[in-house]
Order: structure tokens, then C-alpha cells, then sequence
């Protein structure tokens, strides 16, 4: 079974620093809910993740720790920087077209010191996605997880039980105007 750590020890970050954290998935908790966790530079993370929840390729969520590492992947312009510095950090997600200009890509600054830490360990933005079987419900703690997913993830870390399961507001910034595709905890106006 993969090592799991807990959020409350306190020699959680020096037993990551043992940890390739660019080429590992793991399940922790977010700013939402329990997900599954990648560097973007993995190479397969995101493919290992979308086969462990029997999805085929699905868009996943970068987490990033401010709107200059979202620069790093994505094409924001003056406009979208303004709603970027009004609602980051929180939990409210904004798909923007891929600085490769190949598609799009959703991005959110979790508002968040465990996971604020996390991007800082791992140094760089993150893939995120519920930890779930496609159609089933997040799911709620790192037992919980470990029990769905007991082969595949190379570790979890444990928050406890997760308050919130309300995933984040949605909203796509590509069109003339600003889309909201999936309301959640912060109203978007």
C-alpha cells in the first residue's frame, strides 16, 4: 500500500522532500474536495489519474499559486486579468486558451495553506481532479480515498474530513464574454 502522511504532522513537508513530487500522482485534500494530484510536467500523470477513474482523456484543472504561474500556461489578457485578480485565490476556476495555443486549459489559485505549500514543494502548477470513479461522488477523506483506490496512487496525504464538497465555480473566459458553466461556492457577476 502507498505511504500515507498526514496533514497534521508536522514533518509532513521534510518526508515530501524525499518524494519526487514531478513524477508522482497522490490524493489529497483541496480548497473543494478530496483529488487526485500531478505536476503538469508529468509526462503520464494525468493519463495514470484518468485510468484509475475509468474516464478516457478529461480535462482536469490546474491548480497554480498565483496568476503568474498561470501565465506560464495559458494566454491572459488585460481583461481576464482583471477577473483573475478579483477572484483569486479562491475557489473558483477559469478556462483560458493554452499559451501553445492548442485548446483550452481551467486554472485555479487555491486559497489555501496546505495546498499553497504543496505547489511551492512541488514548484510548479498541479493537474487536479476529483478523487472519484467517473459518475460516483468525491470522495469525502483519505480512508475513504485509500479504500476506492488502494493500488495505483503513489501516496496520500490526510486532511481529515472534508467540509466542503461543493466543487468550484466554473467560468469560461475565452468568448467576447465571461460563461459560467458550473455555479459553486463563489458567485461570479
Amino acid at each position: 500500500m502507498a505511504p500515507i502522511y498526514s496533514i497534521a504532522d508536522p514533518k509532513l513537508w521534510e518526508h515530501l522532500q524525499g518524494v519526487d513530487l514531478r513524477r508522482t500522482i497522490w490524493v489529497s485534500p483541496t480548497d473543494t474536495v478530496y483529488g487526485f494530484g500531478t505536476a503538469c510536467s508529468n509526462p503520464d500523470g494525468l493519463s495514470r489519474i484518468q485510468k484509475l477513474k475509468n474516464v478516457g482523456p478529461q480535462p482536469a484543472i490546474a491548480l497554480v499559486a498565483n496568476s503568474a504561474w498561470a501565465s506560464d500556461l495559458v494566454q491572459i489578457s488585460e481583461r481576464n486579468q482583471t477577473w483573475l485578480d478579483r477572484y483569486w485565490p479562491g475557489p473558483i476556476s477559469f478556462i483560458l486558451p493554452k499559451r501553445s495555443g492548442d485548446g483550452t486549459l481551467a486554472l485555479r489559485c487555491p486559497d489555501d495553506e496546505f495546498l499553497q505549500r504543496l505547489l511551492a514543494a512541488v514548484g510548479e502548477a498541479i493537474y487536479s481532479t476529483s478523487c472519484n470513479r467517473h459518475g460516483e461522488a468525491p470522495a469525502e477523506s483519505a480512508v475513504e480515498a485509500i479504500s476506492l483506490f488502494p493500488d495505483g496512487v503513489d501516496f496520500f496525504i490526510d486532511g481529515g474530513l472534508v467540509q466542503n464538497l461543493t466543487p468550484s465555480t466554473l467560468v469560461d473566459l475565452t468568448g467576447q464574454e465571461p460563461k459560467v458553466l458550473r455555479r459553486g461556492p463563489v458567485s461570479f457577476d
